[in-house]
């Protein structure tokens, strides 16, 4: 193989690799995505309807006033204000944003998702 064709494949490889989250910045959308094609997302835009499907890596709810449907994830953060986001099912939830709701059913790999909640006025439940 000459070493062009080695270096070029290397490139592809590490490209490859570095998937971004997709991002939404749009302002009162309703948008679904699936998290087997693309795992992790962000939401900076406000008054969205969002819907996930399959297991997610990552969703971070930076917006505000937005509501989030997921299935499953891995790992959500909700650093934005007054958003309502239910999950079926997380290993680790984090809320440095205030007046959200939040609320899921199980443990995504163990049987209880780990919380934080720095932010005011959170309602984080985990309903049976």
């Amino acid at each position: 193989m000459k070493p062009t064709t080695i270096a070029l494949a290397f490139v592809c490889v590490a490209l490859a690799g570095t998937a971004a989250a997709k991002t939404y910045i749009d302002n009162e959308k309703t948008v679904a995505q699936d998290c087997s094609k693309d795992p992790e997302a962000t939401i900076v835009g406000n008054g969205n309807k969002l819907t996930f499907t399959g297991t997610c890596a990552a969703i971070t709810v930076a917006g505000n006033e937005n509501t989030v449907t997921i299935a499953s994830v891995k790992v959500l953060d909700v650093p934005g204000n007054g958003n309502k986001v239910t999950a079926d099912a997380t290993d680790q939830v984090s809320v440095p944003g205030n007046r959200n709701q939040v609320g899921w059913k199980k443990g995504l790999s163990d049987k209880k998702a780990k919380l934080s909640d720095s932010g005011n006025d959170n309602k984080i439940s985990q309903p049976k």
